[in-house]
C-alpha cells in the first residue's frame, strides 16, 4: 500500500518501521531546533534538552539507514513552515497519511494533501485529548480510559471522527514504564491494522464533536522512576 508517515522520532515508530512489511513511500520526521539558551534555565535543564535533541537525531539516523533504499526520508524543524514538505504532500498520490506525534499540523498543510489524514493518538478519545493521555488517565485511576485511538485528522486537535478505539488490557496499577511500553506496542498494533484494512470508515457514522478535556505534558520528573505508580492501585 502507498502511504505517508509524519512522525516525531520515537522507539515505537522505529520498531514499527523495522518490523512492518508495509513500508511508506515518504517519511517526514519532525525534529525541532534546539531552543536558544536562556541564562535563567538551570544547567540540568540545559543538559536534558541537549540529550533529548541528540536522542531524536540518533533515532532519525537509524530510521534513515533502515529506509533510505526503499523510500524518501526527510527531516524538518517546522512542518508547517517547510515548503519542501508542503510540495511533497501536494504532489503525492498516496491515499493515506499517518501521523504519529509531533507538532500540531496547520490547516493549509492538511488541505495540501489530497488523501486522508489519520492520527494515532495515545489515549482514548474524546475523554483525553492532548499530550500523555494515558498517564493523565492513570493519575485519575481511570484505567478503562487508557488505550489508543486512530481518528481522521481535522483542523481541531484530536476531534476528528474515530476509526479504531483500542483499550490497553490489564492497565490497572501499572507503573510509568509499563504503561509507556504498553501504549507504544498498542500504537503499533493499531497502525498495522489500519494499513491492512484500509480504507476504513469512522465508528458509528458521522456524529457531532463529543465533549472532552485537553491535557498538557505530564510532569516528566515522575517518569525518572520506572516503577512509579501514576495512580494508586
Amino acid at each position: 500500500m502507498n502511504w505517508i508517515l509524519l512522525a516525531a522520532p520515537s522507539f515505537g515508530v522505529l520498531n514499527f518501521l523495522f518490523s512492518s512489511a508495509s513500508k511508506p513511500s515518504l517519511v517526514v520526521l519532525q525534529i525541532p531546533r534546539m531552543a536558544s539558551s536562556n541564562k535563567r534555565v538551570r544547567l540540568i535543564q540545559r543538559a536534558w534538552r541537549v540529550l533529548l535533541h541528540l536522542h531524536r537525531l540518533a533515532l532519525f539516523q537509524l530510521i534513515h539507514l533502515k529506509l533510505f533504499r526503499s523510500c524518501h526520508v526527510i527531516r524538518t524543524n517546522d512542518l508547517n513552515k517547510d515548503g519542501k514538505v508542503h510540495y511533497l504532500l501536494q504532489n503525492s498520490n498516496a491515499p493515506l497519511c499517518v501521523v504519529r506525534g509531533g507538532k500540531v499540523i496547520a490547516a493549509d498543510v492538511i488541505n495540501a494533501f489530497k488523501g486522508d489524514w489519520v492520527n494515532i493518538h495515545g489515549g482514548i478519545l474524546p475523554k483525553y485529548r492532548g499530550l500523555d493521555s494515558h498517564l493523565w488517565a492513570a493519575s485519575r485511576q481511570d484505567w478503562m480510559s487508557i488505550g489508543v485511538t486512530a481518528h481522521f485528522l481535522t483542523e481541531d486537535l484530536d476531534c476528528g471522527p474515530k476509526i479504531i478505539s483500542a483499550p490497553l488490557k490489564n492497565a490497572h496499577g501499572k507503573g510509568w514504564l509499563s504503561l509507556n511500553c504498553g501504549i507504544r506496542k498498542l500504537e503499533n498494533q493499531v497502525h498495522s491494522r489500519l494499513l491492512k484494512e484500509w480504507p476504513m470508515k469512522e465508528i458509528g457514522g458521522p456524529s457531532v464533536v463529543e465533549p472532552g478535556e485537553y491535557f498538557g505534558a505530564f510532569p516528566r520528573y515522575l517518569g525518572l522512576i520506572p516503577i512509579y505508580k501514576v495512580g494508586k492501585s
